[in-house]
């Protein structure tokens, strides 16, 4: 056996994941060689990307690769931080892969800033944890003390589990600042929150779907507000919001195959892009598009009084980073550094 696959089967040793889980190709319970040759095959497609040689500076995994490649898969899939008072923030662990980014033109569908698709790749070193939901009322209350503008309303949803909302881009950086001082200060984890990029928000959403929905495509038509449809068993938008008077408590609907909940719907979230018109010159990496002296940032997912064009995993709006809205909300990512 290869230094480099011995390495790897003594570093997953103990995680032992359980059949089905990360890491055990052959739903036995056990690390063995087949498991950690899956494992390369598919977490060193990154040595086939222009610009991403193998650490060891060669064509074939190294100790090095090994070492770093066992770490991460032994991480755990879920981290859960206690916030002040005892309210807890969930989060996922978003896996390594490659997806398609965007849309190549999908008629009565798109709406023109979505395209040209392109690769994007999160390597072994780029995977992240997503929050389970949308950043609640009782979360921000429990860092945060006081709302930065109009605090909620029962005609917008008010309540510990619906999600924040007027909520600007530059408040959540605040948010953000706050809960990585609180985790450092109570030990819990190295600072490491932030917003998504539009890549990873998009990668999560998508959850290894290629259609217009993590789901697949929805029947109703682009523009239909006056049925649930599909769409509505995973999310709150205009066909089962019909009133259209406001958000609905996290979690409430079916989450993607990632395990997260509201991607699609309930409020738009704040990506930490400033917005592009199109995907010409954007990263492959999956890293944020940040451009000096933009005066806009992204938004995705759609809202509580969205049609179904508006909620698809591909469709991105521009919004000044100061504005407010009772539809606007956000979620936070994480990677150490």
């Amino acid at each position: 056996m290869r230094a480099w696959m011995m390495i790897l089967l003594l570093l997953l040793a103990a995680a032992r994941p359980a059949a089905g889980q990360s890491g055990d190709a052959n739903d036995d319970q056990r690390i063995d060689e087949q498991d950690v040759s899956a494992i390369i095959d598919h977490a060193l497609e990154r040595r086939k990307a222009p610009g991403q040689p193998d650490t060891d500076a060669d064509t074939v995994v190294g100790v090095t690769d090994a070492v770093r490649i066992g770490r991460t898969l032994a991480a755990p899939d879920r981290m859960k931080v206690l916030l002040p008072g005892g309210a807890a923030l969930e989060l996922v662990r978003i896996p390594a892969g490659r997806f398609t980014m965007g849309s190549a033109g999908d008629e009565g569908w798109d709406i023109g800033v979505e395209g040209p698709e392109h690769q994007v790749t999160f390597s072994v070193d780029s995977a992240f944890y997503l929050g389970k939901y949308e950043i609640t009322q009782a979360q921000w209350e429990a860092l945060m003390g006081e709302w930065p503008g109009d605090k909620p309303i029962k005609n917008f949803g008010a309540g510990p589990d619906y999600p924040a909302y007027n909520i600007s881009w530059n408040d959540a950086q605040k948010f953000i600042a706050a809960l990585n001082a609180h985790i450092q200060r109570t030990n819990q984890a190295a600072a490491g929150f932030r917003l998504p990029s539009e890549a990873e928000w998009e990668y999560a959403c998508r959850a290894g779907s290629r259609e217009r929905f993590c789901f697949g495509d929805s029947k109703l038509e682009p523009t239909a507000s006056d049925a649930a449809g599909d769409l509505g068993e995973h999310a709150w938008f205009a066909g089962n919001n019909k009133s259209q008077n406001g958000a609905k408590p996290v979690g409430a609907r079916r989450p993607n195959a990632f395990g997260l909940y509201d991607m699609h719907g309930n409020v738009f979230e704040w990506c930490q892009d400033t917005f592009q018109p199109n995907y010409d010159e954007a990263p492959a990496d999956g890293s944020a598009w940040e451009v000096a002296d933009a005066e806009t940032r992204v938004l995705r997912g759609g809202a509580w009084a969205s049609t179904p064009m508006q909620c698809r995993s591909v469709v991105r709006i521009d919004y000044p980073a100061d504005s407010r809205l009772p539809s606007v909300g956000f979620r936070v990512a994480y990677a150490a550094k």
